[in-house]
């Protein structure tokens, strides 16, 4: 307020001013000029003194020249700040670029561990390609060195050295005399077994549609020179004459693609009978991996009815040719242990023979079989080969005269699941910073907070207290001060 009461004097006394000026040189004009020098020189010594208007424009210009020396002081500073920052935002990151440039993790995942495993837990079965068993092919016989063994009679062998071959029941439990073991079926509370049979029971409303299945997955590791389907079946539905379809179609799948089927219209055939299926399947077998033999029930009524189906004894018989008769041998034997699904195996198998033999340890590789272990086996001396690997394995032992030979005892450990982890090594020259590590997939993710410094050459290991699952896709994401690193696995049994 002060200011403004200051600067409106200072424009009241300089038009005063101006206007006595005009005043004097108009009187001036009529001859009147000392009574108004005296009148002027009056009101500039009453309203302007002399050293009050000096010491006034000193101030302004001392006032002015401190703004403008703040403004420019200002400017400076905040120029030099903006300098300051950039060169420090600068320095970050050519360091962190120069920090992310040799950054260089190992990550390594681990879900599965070797543990001790039985052989009838490991095996699923023992198949005599040639040669005559002698005992069960019972894979518990090769639980301990008991004594008690697998024992398999060579074969003689024919004019042309290859002797004949042998046939494999590729499905298990056909008869269901182990109730449903090895199968899978839908809807669950519509199968059962009556009297040692499948045995489905669907109720339906009038006018309604059902579909019910019964599933076997089978390996085959060999191609087959013959391969036969067989197994018989029951229908009936009550009260009678309410079915308006009841179909049965047989699928053989080969990875979820459908390589041959057929089917039965029910409604056609006569009830409560039992009827034999049979269908040469040779043809469709045509390469090793692994099949799916299923059932699938369709029904659709007229009115409200029950409809019932059984089976029994499926039977999908191969038979595969022997491996070549060894020039020189008179007698031969083989034999193929195939492993259990997602079974990986390292063990020894003690053997022995009551003659002089050669044994040979073969392990399929692909669409053949490979050679691991080759031994000169003395008369009634027990010795080891290894089995290591998924499977399946070939023993393939010749001689010059008879013989038999025995397997007593698997001693064994198995690839199974644990828990998993994710060691980290900083193959760089320079500290990491570790912040955390996530495992991921695509519906749940877990996360370890580390919130440590991995020195050059130095190693950590992140536990997660959790499993995965077989042939799943997983992610394991490392997060450090510069970056995230990221392994993604898919997951197996070996």
């Amino acid at each position: 307020m002060e200011i403004y009461s200051f600067y409106f004097c200072l424009m009241l006394k300089s038009q005063l001013l101006l206007y006595l000026s005009c005043a004097k040189g108009a009187v001036s004009s009529r001859g009147k000029e000392p009574i108004f020098n005296r009148w002027l020189s009056f009101l500039r010594w009453a309203f302007m003194p002399p050293l009050f208007s000096s010491c006034v424009a000193r101030g302004i210009s001392t006032v002015i020249g401190a703004l403008l020396f703040l403004l420019v002081a200002s400017l400076l500073l905040a120029l030099a700040l903006r300098a300051f920052n950039e060169t420090v935002l600068a320095l970050n990151e050519v360091a962190n670029n120069q920090r992310a440039g040799v950054e260089q993790l190992g990550i390594k995942v681990s879900y599965t561990k070797w543990s001790r495993i039985l052989a009838s837990d490991a095996i699923g079965s023992v198949d005599v390609i040639q040669g005559a068993e002698l005992t069960l092919l019972d894979p518990s016989l090769l639980n301990a060195l008991d004594g008690q063994a697998i024992r398999v009679a060579a074969q003689r062998l024919d004019g042309e050295g290859g002797g004949g071959g042998e046939t494999v029941q590729l499905i298990r439990n056909g008869g269901f005399d182990e109730d449903f073991k090895y199968w899978t079926y839908s809807p669950v509370e519509w199968w059962s077994i009556d009297n040692g049979r499948a045995h489905c029971r669907a109720d339906l409303g009038g006018g309604s549609q059902a579909k019910a299945s019964l599933n076997q997955t089978f390996t085959l590791d060999f191609t087959p020179t013959t391969a036969v389907l067989s197994f018989q079946y029951m229908w009936d539905t009550f009260p009678p004459g309410q079915e308006k379809n009841f179909i049965l179609q047989v699928l053989l799948l080969k990875n979820n693609q459908i390589v041959w089927w057929g089917d039965r219209n029910l409604v056609k055939q006569e009830r409560n009978q039992l009827h034999e299926f049979r269908a040469d399947l040779t043809g469709y077998l045509t390469e090793p991996g692994s099949y799916t033999l299923a059932f699938v029930l369709f029904m659709e009524s007229k009115q409200k009815a029950t409809f019932y189906f059984w089976l029994d004894n499926v039977s999908l018989v191969a038979s595969r040719q022997p491996p070549p008769g060894v020039p020189g041998a008179a007698y031969q034997l083989s034999l193929v242990i195939n492993l259990k699904s997602g079974i990986t195996l390292q063990g020894s198998l003690y053997v022995s023979s009551n003659a002089s033999v050669f044994l040979e340890v073969y392990r399929r590789d692909g669409g053949s079989w490979l050679l691991t272990e080759k031994r000169l086996l003395e008369k009634d001396v027990q010795t080891s080969v290894r089995l290591e690997g998924g499977g399946p394995f070939m023993l393939l032992a010749y001689s010059g005269q008879s013989f038999e030979l025995a397997m007593d005892y698997l001693d064994a450990e198995a690839l199974q699941l644990a828990s998993v982890s994710v060691v980290i090594s900083n193959l760089g020259t320079e500290p990491v910073d570790i912040y955390a590590v996530w495992l991921r997939n695509s519906s749940w993710e877990k996360r370890v907070d580390v919130k440590s410094v991995l020195l050059p050459n130095d190693s950590l290991e992140i536990n997660f207290d959790t499993y995965l699952s077989l042939y799943r896709l997983y992610e394991v994401r490392v997060v450090t001060g510069t970056r995230t690193h990221i392994v993604r696995l898919t997951t197996s049994g070996g």
